[in-house]
């Protein structure tokens, strides 16, 4: 990475800490917290939106793991369709979770990747995991 490279990515850092935010909550409050959990998904998103709106770089994800994301949404919409068939009554709320989450998460594992922030995210998940194992307790 060239010197102005890294002094544009230390220009725009504070851009990443709602990113940071969100992973620490996904981590620690993993069930729970779902309007907590919209709001910041929409404002990473905006981030994300207008980082690259304004930008040269292009979100890349690697076609490994955009099949996987394609697979695994399938097999959720071919499921939560079973479930809206036979009449399940958490059919439509598991929606989120097997349809439109991994699509989100692909987006955040693309921009995590073009910003270089993974050495962050594994720091926050080791506090994140301190903090969860300490609250059980």
């Amino acid at each position: 990475m060239s010197y102005d490279q890294t002094r544009v990515r230390n220009k725009f850092h504070y851009f990443l800490w709602p990113g940071y935010a969100l992973f620490f909550v996904m981590v620690y409050l993993p069930i729970t917290a779902n309007l907590l959990y919209a709001c910041m998904i929409a404002v990473v998103f905006l981030v994300l939106l207008f980082s690259y709106l304004f930008s040269r770089d292009r979100l890349k994800i690697h076609p490994t793991i955009l099949s996987w994301v394609f697979f695994y949404v399938a097999l959720g919409a071919g499921f939560i369709t079973y479930g809206l068939v036979t009449g399940a009554p958490g059919a439509l709320f598991s929606c989120l979770v097997y349809v439109v989450y991994p699509c989100v998460y692909a987006v955040f594992i693309a921009a995590a990747t073009g910003a270089g922030i993974w050495i962050n995210l594994l720091r926050i998940l080791v506090l994140a995991t301190i903090g969860r194992c300490h609250k059980t307790q």
